[in-house]
Formats: C-alpha cells, sequence, structure tokens
C-alpha cells in the first residue's frame, strides 16, 4: 500500500517536473527583451537568431517584450521575416553608444506586428548611416491607443523608414501616433497611414527637433499637430483629412506635395502658422480661419501666395530662403485683399511681400520694429501707397523691387 502511494507521488513529481520543463521552454522561445545576435537574414521566429529567445507573442495585443537590433551588419543588409500577427511591445535598432554603426541596416518585412499602446519604434544615437526599415504592416493595439516613432540616431545619413500604419479605434475613439526623435536626416512613413477599419480614428502629432517625412497617400482622420521640429510632407494626401494644428514646429513642403491646399484645414492654431516652401511655389486658396491666432510665418526659397479671405492674427513673419541666406528668393504673395488676415503686425526677417492686382493694401502700419531684415517690398506692376512712417528702428532699410511705385 505504501509503496503504492509512492509510486503515485513519484509519477506526479515526474509530470510536475515536465509541466516545468514545458513552462520554461515556453518562456524562453517567447522572452522579454532580446537581442538579434547573428550576422545573418532569417525569420523571427527562430529562437537562435536572439540572444534571449523570440520577443513578442504570435496571439494577443499587449506586450512588454522590446526587440533589439543592435549586431554589426557586413556586406550587406539583413531581412528579418516577421510572422503573421507578431505582438511586441516596441522595437529599437541601435544603442546609445554602439551596437550597428556600420553602413547596413536590418529590413523586417512580411506578416505583420501588432504594437502595443504604448510601444515605441525607434533609432537609438549610435545607429550608423544607413536605412533601418519595416516594410511589415504595423497595427497599433487598443481603442484609443497610443504610439510612439522616433528617429535618434544622430547621423545625418541615418534613416528609419515605416510602412503602413493604422490603429483598431472603434467609433468615437481615437489612435494617437506621435513622431519624435532629434534626427534631421530622413525618418519618413513611407506606406499609408490610415484609420483601420474599427470605426475609429487616428491621429499624429510630430514632436522633437528633428524632421519626420510623410511619403503616402495618407486617409487618416483624426488630425494633425505640428508642436515641434519639422513635418515634411511628399505626399498631396499626406496629411490626411482632419485638421492641421500648429504648436512650434514648422510645416514643410516639398515637389510632391506643392500643389496642396491646406488653408482651410488649419484649425485652433496656438502658435504661428510655419510653412517652408522649400524652393516650391505653394497656393493657400482656402480661408484661413480665425482659430489661428497666433499668426504666420513663411521661410524657404520659393513662393507662398494668400489667395484665401483669411481671418487669422498674430504676427506675420516673412523669412529668409535659408538661415544666414541674404539673397532675395522668398516671397509671400498676396493674392487677395485680406490674405493678411484679421489683424497683427508685418515682420521681415530676410523675405519679401509681392502684391499683385488683386491686394494693393497699405500694410505700413503694421510694419514694427522687430524686423531684423530689410523691409522687402515687391510691387510686381503696381501702384502702392504706404500712409504710415516706418519706424526708425526698423535698421535693415527697406528694398524696393519690381516694376509699379511705391509711394511713401
Amino acid at each position: 500500500m505504501k509503496s503504492g502511494v509512492f509510486a503515485r507521488f513519484l509519477r506526479s513529481l515526474a509530470v510536475a517536473a515536465l509541466f516545468v520543463v514545458v513552462a520554461m521552454a515556453a518562456v524562453m522561445a517567447s522572452a522579454a527583451s532580446s537581442s538579434w545576435n547573428v550576422d545573418a537574414s532569417g525569420d523571427w521566429t527562430t529562437t537562435a537568431n536572439w540572444t534571449a529567445g523570440v520577443p513578442g507573442a504570435s496571439s494577443g495585443t499587449t506586450s512588454a517584450d522590446v526587440a533589439t537590433f543592435t549586431t554589426l551588419l557586413s556586406g550587406v543588409g539583413k531581412t528579418v521575416t516577421v510572422d503573421s500577427g507578431r505582438n511586441i511591445g516596441g522595437i529599437s535598432f541601435g544603442s546609445a553608444t554602439g551596437g550597428n554603426t556600420g553602413a547596413f541596416g536590418y529590413s523586417l518585412t512580411g506578416g505583420s506586428l501588432l504594437l502595443s499602446s504604448g510601444g515605441t519604434i525607434q533609432t537609438l544615437a549610435a545607429d550608423g548611416a544607413h536605412m533601418e526599415s519595416i516594410v511589415t504592416p504595423v497595427q497599433v493595439q487598443g481603442s484609443g491607443g497610443t504610439a510612439t516613432f522616433a528617429g535618434n540616431a544622430t547621423s545625418g545619413n541615418n534613416i528609419l523608414n515605416i510602412g503602413d500604419v493604422t490603429g483598431v479605434s472603434t467609433a468615437g475613439q481615437t489612435t494617437a501616433l506621435t513622431l519624435n526623435g532629434v534626427n534631421t536626416g530622413g525618418s519618413e512613413v513611407s506606406g499609408v497611414i490610415g484609420d483601420g477599419s474599427a470605426g475609429g480614428k487616428l491621429s499624429i502629432t510630430k514632436s522633437g527637433t528633428g524632421a519626420w517625412y510623410l511619403v503616402g497617400s495618407n486617409t487618416y482622420s483624426g488630425g494633425t499637430t505640428i508642436t515641434a521640429g519639422t513635418l515634411v510632407a511628399q505626399n498631396s494626401t499626406a496629411l490626411g483629412t482632419g485638421s492641421i494644428t500648429f504648436g512650434g514646429g514648422t510645416l514643410q513642403y516639398s515637389g510632391q506635395s506643392a500643389a496642396a491646399d491646406w488653408g482651410s484645414q488649419f484649425k485652433s492654431s496656438g502658435s504661428a502658422i510655419a510653412i517652408n516652401t522649400n524652393n516650391q511655389n505653394v497656393t493657400l486658396a482656402g480661408g484661413i480661419d480665425g482659430t489661428n491666432t497666433a499668426g504666420l510665418t513663411k521661410s524657404g526659397a520659393g513662393i507662398l501666395a494668400l489667395g484665401g479671405a483669411n481671418a487669422f492674427t498674430g504676427t506675420t513673419t516673412i523669412g529668409p530662403a535659408a538661415a544666414n541666406n541674404t539673397a532675395i528668393s522668398s516671397y509671400l504673395r498676396l493674392d487677395n485683399a485680406q490674405a493678411l488676415g484679421g489683424g497683427g503686425n508685418l515682420t521681415f526677417t530676410g523675405g519679401t511681400l509681392r502684391y499683385t492686382g488683386n491686394n494693393t493694401v497699405d500694410y505700413s502700419g503694421r510694419i514694427v520694429s522687430s524686423s531684423t531684415g530689410a523691409i522687402n517690398i515687391d510691387t510686381n506692376g503696381q501702384n502702392v501707397t504706404f500712409a504710415s512712417a516706418l519706424a526708425s528702428s526698423n535698421t535693415q532699410g527697406l528694398t524696393k523691387l519690381g516694376a509699379g511705385t511705391l509711394t511713401l
């Protein structure tokens, strides 16, 4: 009797030990933070390719696991094939002090990535002069979920390239995607950014001092907020269909977006509507409404034409083609008698105010002493009168350009 009990006890102990072994194997196969440890292409699901087991999970929508790619690559870039529905808490390329500092990067392809709410995809400071690419579609998890893409590599030739991005927010909820980082070289979302199919919306906030490029024909409708750095539109539908709000950053046009008229989408800006025409000729024919109360700043070579009956208030600043560039190649053109909005000062920091037959308004009373560049006026074949005296504190003088007369 006792021997039978003891035998059953041993069998129970063996089963328990087997359960522990299986559980440990499962943990090893799906670890927390883990780094790619081979200088080779391979499958995400292959345990031997990682230092601490395969990160993330093949099911579920919430994971704290972070996949890190720091192995120095040789010869060519390496491809990591992702399985379908890989749930991950974050992805990091490079490290703060070393890692893959060479000329070759990683490319994640195939399958799909389910990025947990609160997750970050990023390059880190020491990542080298190469492209890190995520071709695999990224879906931000959680109704009302959040995610951050951050380009933090200090190399100006480092590119973080991310493909299609969607959310899973349901009706009445918005997925919030933040584009952050200090890299000015070319972090980009090259695919389509969309709301997703669950009935909610997706919004974008550009923060950080670096630049992000939006390349795809985007369909997201939750709005765009530019709080810092530069957001470069490389498609005529790059900014989706929602409102565009300025909070300290700059919207930069390109040859691919020069025809886009987003003026009527500018809403509730607490900082200047900052536009860099970037060697393009851009026309904003849609009216910029009065919810924008901090003025407008034009920079970059090319022409920004204001064709709408604008109601924005605050200081209008006409900046140079580029920093420390004294050449007159940055123009703010007035195509409507109400082009300069509902009031506010007019400041010159290197650019030129160009009149047209649709606007010969006297703005002399709005030109203030804070101008750090010459007051450049292109009458452009029109006859314009400045009835108010220009303050002597405008020490860079006045330059009259173009045909027509300027009467002081």
